[in-house]
C-alpha cells in the first residue's frame, strides 16, 4: 500500500498528462473515483471532458460536476447539473433528476455568474414540474401492462406540463393533479378550473365512510396550497 501510494504521489506530482489519465482509469476500474476528486492533479477536468466526448457518459458527467463543485466552480457545476436533469437518457430516474435539480439550485446560489443566477427560478420551476410528475407516478395503478409502461415513462425524463395533463392527469381523472398543473403553468380560465373543483368535490362522495370528514381534509389540504391564490374558489 505504501508503494502504491508512492507511485500515485509521483504520478500526480508529474506533468505527464498521459500518466495522469492512466492513473485515473486505474482508479475508476477499482471503484476509487473519490481519489480522482481528492487528487491535486491539474488534468482532472481534461481527462473527464475527454472521456465524456468519447461517449463514456454518465459516470464521467457525475464525476465532472462533483469536481467542479469541489474546486469551487459553482457556475460550471450548476450548468452541468441542469443539463443532467434535462438529459433524455431514460436510465436516469426521476428521483435522480430531482437530486440534480436540487444540487443545481445550491450551486447556482453559490455561483457568481449573473447567467447562472438567472437560472435559479427556471430550476425551481423544473422542480415543481417534477413534483407533479412524481405525484402522477404515485397515483398510477401498475396492475396492467399499459400502466406499467406509463409508470416507466414517468420515471424518466421530466415531461412537459401539457403532456402530463393530456396523457395522464385528464384521462386518468387525477383532478388534484390537474389543479396543480394549471397553477404551475399559471393558466387560469374560470370554467375549466371550476370544472376541476367540481370533480374534486364529487370524487369525495364515491367512497364509503364519513364524507364530511374526508371532504374537510381535502379542502384543508388544498387551501394550504392554493388558499391565497385565484385557484381556490371564493
Amino acid at each position: 500500500a505504501v508503494n502504491c501510494d508512492l507511485v500515485i504521489s509521483c504520478i500526480t506530482s508529474s506533468d505527464d498528462e498521459l500518466a495522469h489519465a492512466a492513473l485515473f482509469r486505474w482508479m475508476l476500474e477499482r471503484n476509487k473515483a473519490n481519489l480522482i476528486l481528492q487528487s491535486k492533479s491539474p488534468y482532472v477536468e481534461q481527462f473527464l471532458t475527454h472521456e465524456i466526448s468519447s461517449g463514456r457518459g454518465q459516470r464521467y458527467l457525475d464525476l465532472l460536476w462533483r469536481f467542479y463543485e469541489k474546486a469551487g466552480h459553482y457556475d460550471k457545476a450548476a450548468m452541468l447539473l441542469s443539463r443532467l436533469a434535462d438529459n433524455e437518457n431514460e436510465e436516469i430516474s426521476l428521483s435522480q433528476r430531482f437530486a440534480y435539480l436540487s444540487h443545481a439550485i445550491i450551486c447556482a446560489q453559490a455561483g457568481n455568474d449573473p447567467k447562472t443566477k438567472a437560472m435559479i427560478q427556471e430550476l425551481r420551476d423544473k422542480v415543481e414540474v417534477a413534483h407533479i410528475q412524481l405525484a402522477i407516478k404515485e397515483c398510477m395503478d401498475i396492475r396492467t401492462p399499459k400502466q406499467q409502461e406509463l409508470v416507466k415513462l414517468l420515471d424518466g425524463p421530466i415531461l412537459s406540463l401539457q403532456v402530463l395533463l393530456e396523457k395522464f392527469a385528464a384521462p386518468y381523472g387525477l383532478h388534484k393533479v390537474q389543479l396543480a398543473i394549471f397553477h404551475c403553468a399559471n393558466l387560469y380560465s374560470e370554467e375549466p378550473i371550476m370544472a376541476v373543483w367540481e370533480n374534486i368535490l364529487q370524487s369525495e362522495f364515491k367512497y364509503e365512510g364519513e364524507v364530511s370528514e374526508r371532504l374537510l381534509c381535502t379542502l384543508h389540504e388544498l387551501y394550504a396550497i392554493y388558499g391565497s391564490t385565484k385557484y381556490f374558489p371564493r
